[in-house]
């Protein structure tokens, strides 16, 4: 099985002393997202950090530096909720892909980078994982969801997943369905269960549902004539995504519009997130409880807000001087935790406190006086540290 490993810098996050980090810990999140190259087809891979002025990273170069055969690499592109892992399709990781693009992950830090083979038993032939539409994996990176043709369906969803080192028989899910296409995938938090599209045609989607990845526990969660009581029915729900406490947030069009609503986790009829949008679509849920959706203006921004509508960001404004005159794809959005730790340096008077995220507290805070010079370390086992404000750091990083 083709697969690249490199060494990991310890240098992850450099700060130096007045920067501060617009909305923390809200710094802690990320969305990744597709444009299309010159040629139309959807091959540029990005990712951007969910704060105000964030520039999107490239991530073409990246994988490029890394590639073992020609070609190209395709979208959408997600991310797995611990930040940790994408999934995407590339032609350049595996001799097979070459011409016909294969399921391919990597390591958000691109020190690991692998195109998914399998086999149906101990011993057996390695066979090639494709997938249509968007894959979505797991925090750990040890199980992807992924859409293909089915026994039955036109489109269905299967899970596979990495046991003692290799990736197992890909498992079908949605074999009970009564639905020809089953598709647009969203794991939960917890890696058990994923809601996705469902209907008689590929587009627009009838229904959203809901299955176990051991393919167990079928459900219809909401049909598009599910709508508030009163409320013009629309032509389609879809784009289910889940949210930190289990409830599910999708896109709908009762009474005019895509708009981004949410399904009570203890029932009732569903709320509208936000009524001033009204164009609004393909919604994604960061670990912290926010909503990433595409807002379409001139063309898709993808815009990030609190689940209760407030706070709105968008992310990669019309404006962009990366990304102009290019549109973001609306093709599937991916969010996550942030890739990599990031320092968080505020000034409470004569006190200078440094935080950091809280899944980082096993990396070591160090400082310097100036660069070059060399690094102390400061605390361990934590995610925040205080000084005088007096002291003489001017610099700090977190190190592994």
């Amino acid at each position: 099985m083709p697969r690249i490993l490199l060494l990991c810098a310890t240098l992850l996050a450099l700060v130096p002393t007045g920067f501060c980090a617009a909305l923390f810990p809200r710094s802690d999140g990320q969305v990744t997202f597709t444009t299309r190259d010159t040629n139309g087809a959807a091959t540029q891979l990005w990712r951007v950090q969910t704060v105000s002025g964030a520039l999107p990273e490239h991530l073409n170069a990246r994988l490029d530096a890394l590639a073992l055969f020609p070609g190209v690499h395709y979208g959408p592109i997600t991310v797995s909720p611990d930040g940790a892992w994408y999934v995407f399709s590339s032609e350049r990781f595996d001799a097979d892909n070459v011409g016909y693009s294969g399921t391919t992950i990597t390591r958000a830090d691109f020190s690991v980078v692998e195109a998914i083979r399998y086999t149906n038993q101990p011993g057996g032939t390695l066979t090639t994982l494709h997938h249509d539409g968007i894959p979505v994996i797991a925090s750990g990176g040890n199980l992807v969801v992924f859409v293909a043709r089915g026994p039955q369906h036109l489109s269905d969803l299967y899970s596979i997943q990495r046991q003692g080192g290799a990736w197992s028989a890909p498992v079908l899910l949605t074999g009970v369905s009564t639905n020809t296409y089953n598709y647009w995938p969203c794991l939960s938090a917890d890696g058990t269960k994923v809601a996705f599209n469902a209907g008689p045609t590929s587009f627009p989607a009838s229904s959203l549902c809901e299955v176990r990845v051991d393919g167990t526990g079928f459900r219809v969660v909401i049909t598009k004539d599910g709508g508030p009581p009163g409320m013009e029915i629309g032509p389609a729900v879809q784009s289910p995504a889940y949210a930190p406490d289990g409830s599910l947030v999708f896109e709908a069009e009762w009474g005019g519009g895509e708009r981004v609503w949410r399904l009570p986790i203890g029932g009732g009829p569903p709320v509208l997130v936000q009524p001033n949008y009204n164009n609004d679509n393909s919604p994604i849920m960061l670990p912290d409880g926010r909503v990433v959706s595409l807002l379409v203006g001139l063309y898709h921004q993808v815009k990030v807000m609190d689940l209760d509508g407030g706070s709105g960001l968008v992310l990669t404004p019309e404006s962009s001087p990366i990304l102009q005159p290019v549109p973001v794809e609306d093709i599937g959005i991916g969010c996550g935790a942030m890739w990599g730790p990031n320092l968080h340096v505020e000034f409470d008077g004569s006190l200078m406190e440094v935080i950091w995220p809280t899944r980082f507290a096993s990396f070591t805070l160090q400082a310097s006086t100036g660069l070059p010079t060399g690094w102390s370390n400061l605390v361990s086992g934590t995610n925040y540290a205080a000084f005088a404000n007096t002291n003489a750091f001017r610099f700090f990083r977190l190190a592994k």
